[in-house]
């Protein structure tokens, strides 16, 4: 098992365990009719544009010649779509940026997975969305 393997099935599991305590919170609170899902659903959508958009804007700050600065944005990014994916309070737990590092030193230890990391770093630096 390799290391990305690893830190995909960490990753998966606190995906799940998050999951699942967000799902019986809104349990207890009251059960969702089909149409408040649909509303669920869209209001989840709109909300990954706003991380889109948002992430544009934080990479534009980086210069992605310079090593350091590629290393910065890519733990932006991960924090920024861990954040958005797992919860916000995650960010506040003390063990978040040992995680972001190590995540960030997993994916360029792999070349290929590295490389499209970065494409899609270029990709949001450049993107217009209004």
């Amino acid at each position: 098992m390799t290391r990305v393997d690893r830190m995909s099935e960490l990753l998966s599991a606190l995906r799940q365990q998050l999951t699942s305590k967000a799902e019986s919170r809104r349990t207890e609170a009251s059960s969702a009719s089909d149409a408040g899902d649909d509303l669920v659903q869209s209001e989840k959508a709109e909300t990954l544009t706003d991380l889109r958009r948002r992430l544009g804007r934080e990479l534009k700050r980086y210069d992605l010649g310079s090593k350091l600065e590629l290393k910065q944005a890519r733990q932006n990014f991960f924090e920024s779509v861990l954040a958005w994916d797992l919860g916000e309070q995650l960010p506040r737990d003390p063990r978040f940026g040992l995680m972001i590092r190590d995540v960030e030193e997993t994916i360029a230890a792999d070349e290929r997975t590295s490389n499209e990391l970065d494409q899609l770093i270029v990709f949001l630096q450049n993107d217009s969305l209004p």
